[in-house]
C-alpha cells in the first residue's frame, strides 16, 4: 500500500509538471488577444483549448484534478502488472490521485 501512495505522490508532481509547463496568459485588448506569459509548452495547451475546447482539454492539461483520470494510465501501468489485484486497485488509484493531486497543488 505504502508503494501505491509513493506512486501516487510521483503522478501527482507530474500532473502539475505538465499543466504548469503549458500554462500561458492571454489579455484581450479591443480589437486583439495577446498571448503576455507563457511557459515552454504553452502552444500544447493552446493547441488542445482551440481544437477540442475548454471542457475536453481538462483532463488532458488544464485541470490538475481532473488529469488524474488520465494521466494516472500510462504512470500507473508502467510500474503494476497487470493483474485483477492491480486493476481493483488502480479503480482505487484515480481518486486518491485526483485527492492527492488537489492538496498539493494548492500548496505549489
Amino acid at each position: 500500500m505504502i508503494e501505491l501512495i509513493i506512486l501516487a505522490l510521483i503522478n501527482s508532481l507530474i500532473i502539475i509538471g505538465i499543466n504548469k509547463a503549458t500554462h500561458y496568459e492571454e489579455e484581450t485588448t479591443y480589437l486583439k488577444t495577446i498571448i503576455i506569459d507563457k511557459m515552454i509548452f504553452w502552444k500544447v495547451r493552446f493547441w488542445f483549448l482551440k481544437n477540442l475546447g475548454e471542457f475536453w482539454a481538462k483532463p488532458f492539461v488544464t485541470c490538475p484534478t481532473c488529469m488524474a483520470s488520465v494521466h494516472s494510465t500510462y504512470v500507473y501501468w508502467l510500474f503494476m502488472p497487470f493483474t485483477i489485484h492491480s486493476l481493483i486497485l488502480y479503480v482505487i488509484y484515480i481518486p486518491m490521485l485526483a485527492g492527492v493531486t488537489s492538496i498539493v497543488n494548492n500548496y505549489s
